[in-house]
């Protein structure tokens, strides 16, 4: 573990220095002014203008990495890569420590990094666009989860509040909060419980409500309009257009993770959580922006990465158990799939939001997303163990060698 964040580090520090001397300051001409990057950027630039693309809704109530951005020294596409790149991590650890505490062993806490790590919707495209504010998101969500867990409750009422400052898209996590807090067995009552986490979550809705107020948007935005759109592109331009989010919104958000959870249903998760239904309304939750975002935002709904992860480490053991077969090795066979899906979507050419190409982020890119995708290595690793055992077992089954 130690050496994999090291080897991250290290890659991070690289791709910031190249940035460094490569783009003293990001050229505007070079961040489409149709993407959400370009109202970050400007943000970032300017943060405390009057301008058009400074009071653009939605984006200018989300400010806290457009901020952090404008005040470290770097050049502005530094910073920003840096952010994303801590981010990221922080949301890996965070994870690690949320599966740990629910009790799973090392070698499946490795295994559920390892598949966010190698989720394309959402780490793969931070690194291809890494102006948006979404990798502070996760890691607000992640350490929020971790926190609730552990009832630290004015700490997760602060990185609620700084993940609402970030992006309001943290307040979806309340309903899965919520229903974990009443399946809980703590000998409290279900209004005391119900109370507090009201009381947490509050200085979050404060927040969005507090920089709402505090700060015009000058362009015609409404929930109401956005949600009208929303569906009209997406269900309203034919079958092919909606085969092609279908499959965005499922296998190109989570990868092998999507068809793990039509597998069988996870026993092993019951046993360690007690209740699953956290995560399917967390998985709701994030599926609901469905009617209010723009199409090709499939990055959206990975804000349940806690839920997935854990959902598919339950199908793992469930498999494992059922086919007689470790761990490893069923993690090695779903691997390779999920991989070729991860770097297919990474770099298939497609990009909503493109940003500057060129050789150095591309080079910072594959870079960062391998020191993360290293985890996946410890998984291949382990399967090698088993490679002669499982050879000699499908030898015998099919009464020659088929390598002979």
């Amino acid at each position: 573990m130690l050496s994999t964040v090291l080897l991250a580090a290290i890659a991070g520090i690289t791709v910031l220095v190249a940035n460094q001397i490569a783009f003293p300051d990001p050229d505007p001409s070079r961040v489409h002014s149709y993407s959400d990057q370009y109202y970050y950027v400007r943000m970032a630039q300017a943060p405390f203008s009057d301008g058009y693309l400074t009071h653009t809704a939605p984006f200018c109530w989300r400010l806290l990495m457009p901020l952090l951005a404008y005040a470290l020294p770097f050049s502005l596409q530094a910073n920003f890569y840096l952010l994303m790149f801590a981010g990221l991590l922080i949301a890996t650890f965070g994870l690690y420590l949320y599966l740990a505490d629910l009790g799973f062993s090392r070698s499946y806490r490795f295994y559920g990094i390892a598949a966010f790590a190698t989720l394309s919707g959402g780490v793969g495209y931070a690194f291809r666009n890494f102006y948006l504010v979404d990798p502070l998101l996760l890691a607000a969500i992640s350490i929020s989860f971790l926190l609730l867990r552990r009832q630290r409750w004015l700490a997760l009422a602060a990185v609620l509040a700084l993940g609402a400052f970030n992006r309001e898209t943290i307040l979806l996590v309340f309903p899965a909060f919520l229903v974990l807090e009443m399946a809980s067995r703590r000998d409290e009552s279900l209004v005391r419980r119900g109370a507090r986490l009201v009381a947490v979550f509050l200085p979050a809705v404060a927040v969005v409500v507090g920089v709402h107020l505090a700060i015009d948007h000058v362009n015609n935005y409404g929930i109401a309009g956005e949600a009208h759109r929303a569906v009209s592109l997406r269900f309203g331009s034919g079958p092919r257009f909606l085969l092609d989010e279908a499959f965005r919104w499922t296998l190109g958000a989570w990868g092998v993770l999507a068809i793990l959870m039509l597998v069988r249903p996870a026993r092993q998760v019951h046993r360690l959580t007690g209740d699953l239904r956290w995560a399917l309304v967390l998985l709701v939750a994030a599926y609901a922006q469905l009617f209010f975002a723009s199409p090709h935002v499939e990055r959206l709904v990975t804000i349940a990465f806690p839920a997935m992860c854990v959902l598919a480490l339950g199908v793992l053991s469930d498999l494992s158990a059922t086919f007689d077969l470790s761990p490893p090795a069923v993690m090695g066979l779903i691997a390779v799939p999920h991989l070729v899906v991860f770097f297919g979507q990474m770099y298939a050419g497609y990009s909503p939001t493109p940003t500057p190409d060129t050789v150095v982020t591309k080079i910072g890119g594959i870079l960062s997303v391998i020191c993360l995708a290293l985890l996946q290595a410890i998984v291949f690793a382990r399967a090698s163990r088993l490679a002669g055992p499982l050879y000699e077992r499908v030898r015998i089954t099919l009464g020659f060698s088929p390598l002979s």
